[in-house]
């Protein structure tokens, strides 16, 4: 996400610091992706699908 550049320093450290849980994190992340417009969100989808076909089939995001 850092490459990138859908997430600043500061953001990955936030996320990756100041949340205990999984669940936190991933929140406090796809909050950042969606306030940085359609663009980030469809990197960002694409990120996971190349990473878990499975999950994308789940969630029918393409």
């Amino acid at each position: 996400m850092f490459q990138k550049n859908l997430l600043n320093q500061k953001e990955i450290e936030e996320v990756v610091n100041e949340h205990l849980t999984i669940m936190s994190k991933a929140r406090v992340l796809i909050n950042y992706i969606i306030q940085k417009g359609p663009d980030a969100c469809k990197l960002f989808i694409s990120h996971i699908c190349s990473r878990d076909c499975s999950l994308d089939e789940k969630l029918q995001l393409f």
